[in-house]
This record gives C-alpha cells, sequence and structure tokens, in this order.
C-alpha cells in the first residue's frame, strides 16, 4: 500500500497496488498543462521572496550572469 499526498497536503489517499493501473504517463513542461513563467518573472519572484526587488534591469544582468555560468572553464572542466 502507498500514501498519495496532494501539492497543498489538505488530502491523503490510500491506495493498494493493484488499484493503480496506469497505460501512459504524460510529462508537459512547456505550458500546456500549466502556467510557465518566463526566466526574468521568475527570477524576480526569488528575489521578492527573499525581500529583494529587481529593475528590469537587474534582472536582466542577473539573468545573462547566470546563462553564462555553462561557458566558465571550471564548469566545462567538471562536465
Amino acid at each position: 500500500m502507498h500514501w498519495f499526498t496532494g501539492q497543498s497536503n489538505h488530502y491523503a489517499l490510500l491506495m493498494h497496488e493493484s488499484d493503480v493501473r496506469l497505460k501512459a504517463v504524460l510529462f508537459d513542461w512547456r505550458g500546456t498543462l500549466f502556467h510557465d513563467v518566463s526566466d526574468l518573472d521568475w527570477m524576480r519572484a526569488s528575489a521578492a521572496s527573499i525581500g529583494r526587488a529587481l529593475s528590469d534591469d537587474e534582472a536582466i544582468e542577473l539573468w545573462r550572469a547566470l546563462a553564462s555560468v555553462g561557458d566558465h572553464p571550471d564548469v566545462i572542466a567538471a562536465r
């Protein structure tokens, strides 16, 4: 038996393995089934969660810096 809990933890469902019959699993990462925020909106929301507001220029600068990390020699060497 397994416990399945929802995201909000408002419910839990006890199911036996024989009760679950899956034919397919759909993974959707491009905004069809849920809202996919832009990188800049995500950065602003992340900064706001720690009490920091980012201007447009600051958000763009931070996004560019994070996007370029993959080109750093130490990161390339670690691959």
